[in-house]
């Protein structure tokens, strides 16, 4: 076979290969997200129930207030309670390959309010509770970015007992 009939195979085959190997590389990166996604709300299966329910200044985000039973065998084990945020009038839908996003979880928690300061700033005031997770951005689009804030009612202690 002569050079010229070799050098368009072997530009064909490393083409072919540069391809799969990026269709391969953009499957694990799926698998990943996919993976994080359910990380991130492995309180799906748990019962929910929406405690309340407060829109943005602007009206584009609803933040909602769930309560997550644990363990309704067992009373020792108390319910959590969880902040959502999701695009204005959006059920909570947290069965779907993309939930809706968690930015705080706790449990044993008192008096837990949140207030809309701005239309791009929720804060999350709590007297005494334990904080399992808390996340303090969430993007809707391009638009909008909402910063979220914890902010313990006392200076002092702020922990379950």
């Amino acid at each position: 076979m002569k050079l010229i009939q070799i050098i368009p195979l072997l530009i064909f085959v490393a083409i072919v290969s540069y391809l799969i190997g990026n269709h391969l590389h953009d499957r694990e990166l799926s698998r990943d997200k996919f993976i994080n996604r359910i990380r991130l709300n492995e309180h799906a299966h748990k019962t929910h129930k929406e405690l309340k329910r407060v829109t943005s200044p602007d009206g584009r985000v609803d933040a909602i207030l769930a309560e997550i039973e644990i363990d309704s065998s067992n009373s020792n084990i108390p319910n959590g309670y969880a902040v959502y945020l999701v695009p204005a009038g959006e059920r909570l839908d947290l069965q779907s390959l993309y939930p809706n996003r968690k930015v705080f979880y706790a449990t044993r928690i008192t008096d837990l309010e949140f207030i809309w300061r701005d239309r791009e700033f929720l804060e999350i005031s709590y007297a005494r509770g334990d904080i399992f997770e808390f996340q303090n951005d969430w993007i809707l689009d391009k638009e909008c970015r909402v910063e979220v804030r914890i902010i313990p009612q006392s200076a002092s202690y702020s922990l379950s007992k």
